[in-house]
């Protein structure tokens, strides 16, 4: 999700949703725009990963990020608008944890 409102402080449970008003959304690695959380495979080595969840204050709003053919923006363009506004980067945060769907 980008382009979140200046003026929010916090985003409640589930704002992430699919048509959330909270910000524009891009697709997730499962081809929906709802955030479905860490699903490392069970059963394939490494049997835990690691996972960044960043976040960035821009003193800009970004454009509309580009569809490709067919495919929806992901991750990926989300990074490449970031990537081409440096200037405009003034904090960010991030939260490192690590998930295993092994038992």
């Amino acid at each position: 999700m980008y382009n979140i409102s200046p003026d929010t402080r916090k985003l409640p449970l589930n704002a992430g949703v699919a048509g959330s008003s909270y910000g524009t959304q891009i697709e997730n690695d499962f081809g929906d725009p709802s955030y479905d959380g860490p699903c490392p495979p069970a059963t394939i080595p490494p049997f835990a990963h690691l996972y960044f969840f960043t976040v960035y204050a821009l003193d800009i709003m970004l454009p509309e990020l580009p569809t490709h053919g067919e495919f929806a923006p992901g991750a990926e363009a989300l990074y490449h608008a970031l990537i081409a506004a440096p200037g405009h980067i003034l904090q960010s945060a991030s939260l490192r944890t690590h998930y295993s769907a092994a038992n």
